[in-house]
């Protein structure tokens, strides 16, 4: 079984455990909060999850630290346990492994790729890749992933699940004070080091529109290009980045996409992964396909 932790993002991981599930024979579950409606539950299951619970009364850190806890004690069919990596949900998962180390035989925070062997982490300041082989049987896999390594699922309505309620055990609940999670936003809390930053150089107020629907589509971080940007980390899309000597550039740990002028020769469009060389009047369009 695939557990997946469907909280702050992490129902965007149901295509990839449902691709992971087919192939190994196995199911997928899907946890989230009581505080969702039916029709989030119904949309769990159309993106991939066999069946859903939903948990009462499931506000904290510490709640979610109960839940999958008792999860990977009680359902022994449990082979990988998936989130979205994060500032909440890598404390949740470390705090959980903590407790379950006898159960968890690989814990990654931070992933970047996943199939049926390896799971595998990019180092980009060493230009490394971590390598992490599932657990062998018996064990869990915990691993979270970097919100842009995971492709959009794929919603098929068609698709037929189980939901049921579940609700904390009293015995389970920790006196201690823990942060709510119920009203962060689902991207607010994310790994940032995978989040797209949008590098502007020279603009005009045509493409402003452009760029701020770019980035609210994939809810990037729009930067100025100045000299105080000495590193960027994730991928980053730079526009009309202008430059005349590489040491003028930040340090890129990430794939660069350049959008550039004809006229200019910027040393940006050497060092990109991808380049878009556009007239002056192309580049507003050049944003809007992307």
């Amino acid at each position: 079984m695939i557990v997946v932790f469907s909280e702050l993002g992490g129902e965007k991981l149901l295509g990839k455990a449902r691709e992971l599930a087919d192939s190994f024979g196995l199911r997928v579950l899907a946890v989230c909060s009581d505080s969702h409606d039916a029709d989030f539950s119904q949309r769990l299951i159309s993106l991939g999850a066999d069946e859903v619970i939903k948990y009462k009364n499931a506000k904290t850190a510490f709640d979610w630290v109960n839940i999958l806890s008792s999860l990977l004690r009680e359902k022994r069919q449990v082979s990988f346990l998936f989130g979205m990596s994060g500032l909440y949900t890598d404390a949740i998962l470390g705090r959980m492994y903590a407790f379950e180390k006898e159960r968890i035989g690989a814990f990654v925070t931070g992933i970047d790729s996943i199939n049926e062997n390896v799971g595998t982490k990019y180092l980009r300041t060493w230009s490394a890749d971590l390598q992490n082989k599932p657990a062998s049987e018996g064990k869990v896999s915990v691993f979270s992933f970097k919100p842009f390594a995971v492709p959009e699922p794929f919603e098929d309505s068609s698709r037929y699940g189980k939901t049921s309620e579940s609700e904390i055990k009293i015995e389970q609940q920790q006196a201690r004070t823990s942060p709510s999670i119920l009203d962060i936003e689902s991207n607010e809390f994310l790994d940032s080091s995978g989040r797209l930053t949008i590098l502007v150089g020279k603009s005009s107020s045509q493409k402003d529109e452009a760029i701020h629907n770019v980035a609210q589509k994939y809810k990037a971080n729009v930067v100025s290009y100045s000299s105080y940007v000495q590193e960027i980390y994730g991928p980053c899309l730079a526009i009309q980045v202008m430059l005349r000597h590489e040491r003028e550039l930040p340090r890129f740990h990430g794939e660069l996409i350049a959008v550039n002028t004809t006229e200019d020769h910027s040393v940006i469009s050497n060092v990109a992964d991808l380049r878009f060389i556009t007239n002056n009047d192309d580049t507003e369009k050049a944003l809007q396909e992307l």
